[in-house]
């Protein structure tokens, strides 16, 4: 008889354990955190600060679920969005696509959603914004040739997200005497728009938790709690029933 009672005491802890353990796997929720955006108009190695630089920034669809790359366009980008394969950034975030929208933009006078201009060191920061698709225009520029691109926050870079993105056009001197520039943007959004060595990576210690990844020790501890009390219990009312 307490043969029979110790079994099935071991196998209501182990149980419990294994549903604690479970649990604790599933990815964290990352919605709650806020994602940030800031264009740098630099270039260390042609030495090129571009500042008073009028940066647009226009938000093309919004995040349901970054994790899954799932997304809902905004109503006025619909019909060109839905000609384009955002299904992963490498087939989404292209130089092609990006000049796309923006001819999208220019043929329907579609309004910025925020336009800076950028200060003395390049910058143009865009502070916190709503997850999900934008695209980046500085192309009025007389001094400089800033071809537009496109940028997703949070950020998915060498398998972490980033809730603070930092990315750098690529960009020429209208005066240089250079071939045409890439197809290819330089700029930290994503592998089809790599950024080169002198770009500026996102903040590393600004991840947002993905799948498997907790602040611990909280949920340990809290795991550990509950599995005490719940063998204090249940080890309490096997010496009761012994008792009786």
């Amino acid at each position: 008889m307490k043969k029979n009672a110790s079994l099935k005491l071991n196998a209501i802890i182990t149980a419990f354990v294994t549903l604690c353990l479970f649990f604790s796997s599933l990815p964290a929720s990352a919605e709650d955190d806020s994602v940030y955006i800031t264009i740098l108009l630099t270039d260390p190695q042609k030495d090129i600060t571009a500042g008073g630089v009028e940066v647009s920034m226009y938000k093309l669809a919004d995040f349901t679920d970054y994790m899954k790359r799932e997304f809902t366009p905004a109503e006025e980008f619909e019909p060109i969005i839905s000609q384009l394969d955002f299904s992963t950034s490498e087939k989404g975030f292209t130089m092609e696509n990006a000049e796309a929208v923006l001819s999208f933009i220019q043929e329907n006078n579609i309004p910025a959603a925020s336009v800076l201009v950028s200060d003395e060191n390049g910058i143009a920061d865009f502070g916190e914004v709503e997850k999900g698709i934008y695209l980046i225009d500085a192309s009025g520029s007389e001094k400089y040739m800033i071809r537009p691109f496109l940028v997703e926050a949070p950020l998915y870079e060498d398998g972490q997200y980033y809730n603070k993105v930092k990315a750098s056009p690529k960009f020429l001197t209208v005066n240089d005497d250079s071939s045409e520039p890439d197809s290819t943007p330089d700029s930290s959004v994503s592998d089809s728009s790599k950024p080169d060595d002198s770009s500026n990576p996102p903040d590393q210690g600004e991840k947002i938790p993905q799948t498997g990844q907790l602040k611990w020790p909280v949920p340990v501890l809290a795991i550990a709690g509950i599995t005490l009390i719940v063998i204090g219990y249940a080890d309490r009312c096997f010496r009761k029933r012994n008792e009786d």
